[in-house]
């Protein structure tokens, strides 16, 4: 779960949202054995290796244990005190990656998943379908919840986003009921909800436009990731799921390839991609296309050839759940925390997940 307000100092100093603050800041009291030992020697509280009071009032001993975190997670030398919506502190507190672009890092490495390491791994409430077989938006999910997810009632208690991983998270989504009945089948948006993030989807209903291409680019400025959903095959539908997670410099993006889990790019413009070249009038739609020297060069010649292929029909941007709850006005303040801000987005339509074929 997710704080709708500021937390700490100069902030909100009580309740729900500090009672999620106290929460992490336990959580990581039991897995940064650093952070443990500077608080120990700042808390009396925690010398008998207690934990930190949940009461949802943010008094000295909260305000203590968020400036220690800060100065030995974050590296600040002034720390604050201050947990901030989107901001440094909650990513680092919630146990997230710092954003969706360091999950393709632009040196070349990244922390990814390939759906084809869990094919043993059977899918939702599936006893046939793999991880392997049809997996590729349960693990692009996965990818995205390292970034920008949040744990809640379905997660193990001290699972942090970082830490997931698809066969963790397949474990959360059925307990959230995302899949279908006795089907390795998905509804995305409930999919992400499991994983605390927001689902917008585009292009379900309607062809996409410059404008959708707009607001995906914007969603990643903000450090958020994009799941989209790819035609290779004669339909415009969509075939297979990929993750984008960065905008480039010379207009292409990059995004990870649950199928072999390595980084492919994508074009803005069709006219080096021969699967919208040859297709019918009506199948020429999307808005971000695969090209020849764009495949992930780790997979095999087949997969390499679909990356090629690839056109993006539909999309959802994910970003932060927020808490459940109705706060009181805050009062805006300014303050180096608040680099990353929420988008006012709603749920999109449902959409079932595709198989690799």
């Amino acid at each position: 779960m997710g704080i709708q307000t500021a937390v700490g100092v100069g902030a909100t100093i009580k309740g729900p949202d500090v009672g999620i603050i106290q929460k992490k800041i336990n959580i990581q009291y039991n897995k940064n054995s650093a952070f443990k030992a500077a608080l120990d020697n700042s808390i009396k509280i925690y010398a008998p290796r207690r934990p930190l009071k949940v009461d949802n009032d943010c008094g000295n001993a909260t305000i203590t244990a968020i400036k220690t975190f800060q100065r030995i997670a974050l590296k600040w030398h002034n720390p604050d005190g201050r947990v901030d919506v989107g901001g440094k502190t909650w990513r680092a507190l919630n146990g997230n990656v710092e954003d969706a672009k360091h999950i393709v890092k632009k040196d070349g490495t990244y922390t990814s998943f390939s759906q084809f390491n869990y094919p043993k791994h059977t899918i939702g409430n599936s006893s046939s379908y793999t991880i392997y077989s049809i997996g590729c938006t349960l693990t692009s999910l996965t990818m995205a919840a390292t970034a920008v997810g949040s744990s809640n009632e379905h997660w193990p208690e001290d699972l942090l986003p970082k830490d997931l991983t698809p066969v963790k998270a397949n474990d959360i989504l059925k307990k959230a009921g995302a899949f279908a009945k006795n089907s390795g089948e998905m509804v995305v948006k409930d999919g992400a909800a499991a994983l605390g993030m927001v689902y917008e989807e585009y292009g379900r209903n309607n062809n996409l436009t410059k404008q959708d291409l707009l607001s995906l680019k914007t969603h990643l400025g903000k450090g958020y990731p994009v799941i989209a959903h790819v035609d290779y095959k004669k339909s415009a539908t969509g075939d297979h799921w990929i993750l984008i997670v960065r905008a480039n410099a010379d207009g292409t993006v990059s995004a990870i390839d649950p199928s072999g889990g390595g980084e492919i790019k994508l074009k803005t413009t069709p006219n080096e991609n021969t699967r919208y070249q040859g297709d019918r009038a009506k199948e020429k739609s999307g808005v971000l296309f695969g090209y020849t020297g764009n495949q992930y060069k780790g997979v095999g010649p087949k997969t390499q050839s679909r990356q090629q292929k690839y056109i993006v029909v539909r999309f959802g941007l994910l970003s932060p759940v927020k808490s459940l709850y109705t706060p009181a006005p805050l009062q805006i303040s300014m303050n180096r925390d608040c680099d990353l801000h929420y988008s006012n987005l709603g749920f999109g339509d449902f959409c079932l997940v595709s198989s690799w074929h």
